[in-house]
């Protein structure tokens, strides 16, 4: 059971910490839209992997769970607030 719920942690919740991480970069880099989509992608799929392999390295799952889940909210209130936080 404990083997699987790191593969959902790894495989959902690393797919969603490397979107915020790509998506607030974007927002961040001061190159044009589609240049920075295409620098922050190829980061990504340097970030993902490693968030994978953290995933199932880390001695607790609570740890990674709270990790991502943590990155998440923080990347996705603004986002679904509509720009009101700002």
């Amino acid at each position: 059971m404990a083997i699987a719920m790191r593969a959902v942690l790894a495989i959902a919740g690393g797919y969603a910490v490397t979107w915020v991480l790509a998506y607030w970069l974007a927002k961040i880099i001061p190159l044009a839209d589609s240049e920075a989509v295409i620098v922050t992608s190829l980061l990504g799929l340097l970030v993902y992997p490693v968030l994978m392999v953290w995933a199932f390295a880390c001695p607790r799952t609570t740890r990674v769970f709270v990790t991502f889940a943590v990155v998440c909210a923080a990347g996705f209130l603004p986002i679904v607030s509509g720009g009101a936080l700002w």
